[in-house]
C-alpha cells in the first residue's frame, strides 16, 4: 500500500530514523545510488522486514580547499 502524503511528511521530518510502517528504530540502509543531483537508499526494517526507498535530492553545495 502507499504511503499517505501525511506518513511522507512525517518519515521527512523525522529524518528517516524511524521505519515508516512501525516506527521501530532498528533499520539499515543498501548503498546510495547518484544520479544527476538526486539519490536513493533502499532501506529496511530488521524489526518488521519491511522494505523502502528514501530519495534524496541536492540541497546546497560547499566550497573545499
Amino acid at each position: 500500500m502507499p504511503f499517505s502524503k501525511r506518513a511522507r511528511q512525517i518519515h521527512i521530518r523525522q529524518g528517516g530514523i524511524r521505519c515508516p510502517y512501525c516506527k521501530h528504530t532498528d533499520i539499515e540502509g543498501d548503498s546510495v545510488d547518484i544520479e544527476a543531483g538526486m539519490s536513493s537508499q533502499r532501506v529496511r526494517c530488521l524489526h518488521c522486514g519491511k522494505l523502502w526507498k528514501d530519495i534524496y535530492q541536492l540541497a546546497d553545495i560547499a566550497e573545499e580547499d
